[in-house]
């Protein structure tokens, strides 16, 4: 290595230390000044950055007023991150402020279960709690659905599960369906409701028209999702008849038997 190379090389260093030196001196007996919230919200608002606020104080480290070089703000964020409405939590500091960036879990489905039990299912899998404000337009699941864990424990259980033939949960067929709904803006407006029966069977009730379409289960496997959107091709099938046969002949219409759809006549 040449003078030159070196020369270069030792200023690069110096003016690195210099610095870490200089970033030393003024943060030295820096406190933190203040917490404010960068919060996304990907579907209807289920918490305001005020009720953040207020959870923060109650339940995280202070933080606020504290020497910076004195506060765990891996501590403060995993204490965050219980809130029960937030996908995921990040940490951000500059010169004083701390900066919670946040997002929201996005809201598919209203869940009342047995008895007085509601709840909302996250598009993640997770189960949160029932909002005082308003989650929009998301579909309305109901029925037998009183002691079901959260999709997203399942899902993460998957490989224990998959080799159980037929092993499946009402919320579990729920959160894959509402998933599909969320995604496909036709069907999102044509299902208004998913009703989970005592076997366990999702049976959706459709906006426009009077059938019952019988959905079935939705066992524990790797291709759920795409169960779920075959079976909807095939109900666009039945509706593409309808438009021959008129809206109102059939009672049912199920789904259960792949691409045997045996549809009820009425009376």
């Amino acid at each position: 290595m040449n003078i030159k190379k070196i020369v270069i090389y030792a200023a690069a260093m110096l003016i690195l230390i210099g610095c870490f030196v200089c970033y030393a001196i003024l943060t030295k007996d820096q406190r933190y000044k203040e917490v404010v919230f960068d919060i996304a919200y990907p579907s209807d608002t289920l918490f305001t950055s005020m009720e953040l606020d207020s959870f923060v104080r109650k339940n995280c480290p202070v933080v606020v007023g504290k020497l910076t070089d004195s506060v765990n703000l891996v501590d403060f964020e995993k204490k965050l991150k219980e809130y029960p409405y937030l996908e995921s939590v990040d940490i951000v500091t500059n010169q004083g402020i701390v900066t919670v960036k946040a997002k929201q879990e996005k809201v598919i489905a209203k869940v009342f279960g047995t008895g007085e039990k509601r709840f909302y299912l996250a598009k993640s899998g997770n189960i949160l709690p029932e909002s005082p404000l308003a989650a929009g337009r998301v579909v309305v699941v109901n029925g037998h659905l009183s002691k079901e864990e959260s999709p997203a424990k399942t899902e993460k259980n998957l490989d224990s599960l998959k080799n159980k033939k037929g092993y499946h949960s009402g919320i579990y067929t729920a959160w894959k369906i509402a998933c599909y709904l969320d995604e496909n803006e036709f069907w999102k407006s044509q299902i208004g409701q998913i009703y989970i029966d005592e076997m366990g069977d999702a049976k959706l009730i459709p906006t426009v028209g009077e059938q019952l379409i019988i959905f079935g289960k939705i066992r524990y496997c790797d291709n759920a999702s795409q169960e779920v959107e075959q079976r909807f091709e095939n109900l666009k099938n039945v509706y593409k008849g309808f438009k021959i046969t008129g809206w109102n002949r059939y009672k049912t219409i199920n789904l259960k038997f792949g691409s045997e759809i045996p549809c009820e006549k009425r009376e």
